[in-house]
């Protein structure tokens, strides 16, 4: 088990395929046990950048 931190492109990652996302989804996998820290920002920050792809 280990502590991550993600800033909000780290995290999008695991919602967009990207360069990196097999890696982010490893990490994020329940099973692999692993704690997940991310800003208060982030998911206003995850929220938009979505929304930004799919306009």
């Amino acid at each position: 088990m280990a502590f991550y931190q993600f800033d909000s492109s780290g995290i999008l990652k695991r919602y967009v395929a990207e360069t990196g996302t097999g890696w982010i989804a490893a990490i994020c996998d329940p099973a692999s046990g692993h704690v997940i820290g991310l800003s208060r920002l982030a998911k206003a920050e995850v929220c938009s950048a979505l929304c930004r792809r799919c306009r």
